[in-house]
């Protein structure tokens, strides 16, 4: 059918800015072959589908238009105008993640039992079991009803929505118009980093100094290692916390001259290369016999296996548990995981004591208020007790909130702690000045 142009409601654009280099060829292929594919209404005249058809027709001063009518609700009308742009438009991998994004939030106000969360309570069974009971048909998780409609595979949809998600609002305006607005390996990598980090890169690459987030993130390395002093202000006979890069403060430390390193680094995957410098660091600062203690998560562990091992003596591996209700959940492997691997390495051969491979926090004990990735106080002392003596030196090249530290030191451990985060550090700072390390002698 066909309706009256000027009757038209368009609602705001809320997904997609309209292209002027899109009209201008929809209206060169109108004005060749007619209107192919009508526009998309609700029955009270809000169009749904058809922006840019819509508008080469009004500037070719068409006054009546095909159109099709549905019997859409709100809901409805924004879910077909993100799945027409999802199939017609030619988005870049950023709009296409913002699409996504949103089409997840109305799919699932729209059928609610398909939220991971829902499909978690009930258990898989049950979950197929009620649905099906519920209706005649069971919805398909967003994931699997958005790869059949656009032919995109559900791994590909669930990281387009990630960045999206994670990437910070400024910082996509930043990279509009970029390379990397396209490149969906470089948004995975700066979706996974902190929105402050995200915006130093974003800057990067918007002035034209880095043509993608790695090379924007070794720029930003340099420049810290160039300006960052490492800052001595916090330092007692106990214990000394440092500011700047690990690999560079520590070539003031005297060679030989730890006991003991205990560090939990980063975990994603764009942080793997410090692995590599830990190693290379440790194997110079260790007292011979000594140990580097590493707590990783498992998703990487080869990785950094083979980049340790050519640089210091892999010992064992211990299983660090972290008992209650901490269990983190790893989609992509369908893994509950309960523990941590500790990575064990020596300087050489190692004549210490015997350890028990099995350590573990307290029950709910996890601590985020110094740092977000923050450890058990409880979790700490298990481990220091088991790989150091009192008196001994303790290197924390990662120290974040400091929780390694100050447990040391109420242990009767010396310690040094390192992080290039300022924040980390005045935190960890503060909390060192407002221990009384009662039992320090």
């Amino acid at each position: 059918m066909k309706t009256v142009i000027a009757n038209i409601i368009r609602p705001a654009q809320r997904q997609r800015r309209l292209v002027e280099e899109k009209v201008a060829q929809i209206s060169l292929s109108i004005q060749s072959l007619g209107l192919l594919q009508p526009i998309v209404l609700t029955k009270d005249n809000v169009l749904v589908a058809g922006l840019h058809r819509l508008e080469a027709c009004i500037r070719l001063g068409w006054k009546e238009i095909d159109c099709i009518i549905k019997d859409y609700n709100e809901l409805d009308t924004e879910l077909a105008e993100i799945d027409e742009n999802l199939i017609r438009a030619e988005l870049t991998v950023l709009e296409r993640g913002e699409h996504l994004k949103r089409r997840k939030e109305m799919y699932e106000a729209k059928w609610p039992e398909t939220k991971a969360e829902e499909r978690r309570k009930l258990g898989l069974k049950q979950y197929r079991a009620e649905i099906i009971s519920a209706r005649e048909e069971a919805s398909p998780t967003f994931a699997t009803d958005t790869a059949t409609k656009t032919g995109v595979t559900a791994r590909t949809i669930r990281q387009e929505v990630q960045v999206a998600t994670n990437l910070a609002d400024d910082v996509k305006e930043m990279i509009r118009g970029t390379p990397t607005e396209n490149h969906k390996d470089n948004l995975i990598r700066l979706a996974k980093m902190d929105d402050g980090k995200q915006r130093m890169v974003a800057e990067k690459i918007r002035s034209g100094e880095a043509k993608n987030v790695k090379a924007a993130q070794k720029i930003i390395t340099q420049e810290i290692r160039g300006i960052l002093p490492y800052d001595f202000s916090a330092i007692s006979d106990k214990y000394r916390i440092l500011r700047g890069d690990f690999s560079e403060i520590t070539k003031d430390i005297e060679p030989g001259s730890i006991d003991v390193i205990i560090t939990d680094p980063p975990y994603p995957k764009e942080y793997l290369d410090v692995y590599q410098d830990l190693a290379i660091v440790a194997k110079r600062l260790l007292k011979p016999g000594g140990s580097l203690v590493v707590m990783i998560g498992q998703s990487y562990l080869p990785e950094i296996l083979a980049k340790m091992v050519p640089h210091i003596r892999y010992h064992w591996v211990l299983s660090y548990l972290t008992p209650g209700g901490q269990s983190a959940q790893m989609w992509q492997r369908k893994v509950n995981t309960f523990w941590k691997p500790l990575l064990w390495f020596t300087n050489g051969d190692y004549t210490g004591d015997w350890i028990g491979d099995v350590t573990k926090s307290a029950v709910n004990d996890n601590d985020k208020r110094f740092h977000d990735w923050g450890q058990s106080e409880s979790g700490m002392a298990d481990i220091i007790n088991r790989f150091s003596k009192p008196g001994e030196t303790i290197l924390d090249p990662f120290m974040g909130g400091g929780t390694t530290g100050i447990i040391a030191v109420k242990m009767r451990r010396k310690f040094i702690g390192i992080d290039k985060d300022e924040a980390a550090v005045e935190a960890s700072k503060r909390r060192f000045t407002e221990a009384k390390f009662e039992n320090y002698k």
